[in-house]
């Protein structure tokens, strides 16, 4: 038997590849959709929010949201509230390409995990988002 780490390893890079295959027809990588789907939810919000929400570093999430700007998926706008920060938004077109995203990201994910059955997925969703939610939480107190 394969050591744990390995196995989901492999099995999270096969995910990944799946999910930018499913994502590329969309001008979209698994991080891109990631932001829009993180400003989304929890948006508008500033850039250093949106990357410790995503957890890349500042620089990195520049690049991103410069990225999703030339595109026409987001927008930075003075926030009201301090104007030293820039809050981050969707356009009406990064929403309509977020519906699109999230579309191909499941029918990804349900076609990668097809050789299970209903019950063994949800399963396997159930385990991986508790132990997910224990090492978040756990990262957050240390």
């Amino acid at each position: 038997m394969k050591w744990t780490g390995y196995v989901i390893s492999q099995l999270a890079g096969g995910m990944r590849q799946a999910t930018a295959e499913a994502l590329a027809p969309l001008g979209l990588n698994p991080i891109l959709f990631g932001c829009l789907e993180a400003i989304a939810v929890a948006g508008p919000l500033s850039q250093v929010a949106l990357g410790q929400m995503i957890r890349v570093d500042r620089t990195t999430i520049v690049q991103l949201l410069d990225t999703l700007e030339a595109a026409g998926l987001a927008e930075r706008k003075p926030d009201p509230s301090d104007r030293r920060v820039h809050a981050v938004c969707l356009t009406e077109l990064g929403f309509e390409r977020l519906e699109g995203a999230r579309a191909a990201a499941h029918a990804a994910e349900a076609a990668f995990l097809a050789p299970l059955s209903d019950e063994e997925r949800k399963a396997l969703v159930s385990a991986l988002r508790k132990l997910y939610e224990a090492k978040t939480d756990a990262s957050c107190q240390g």
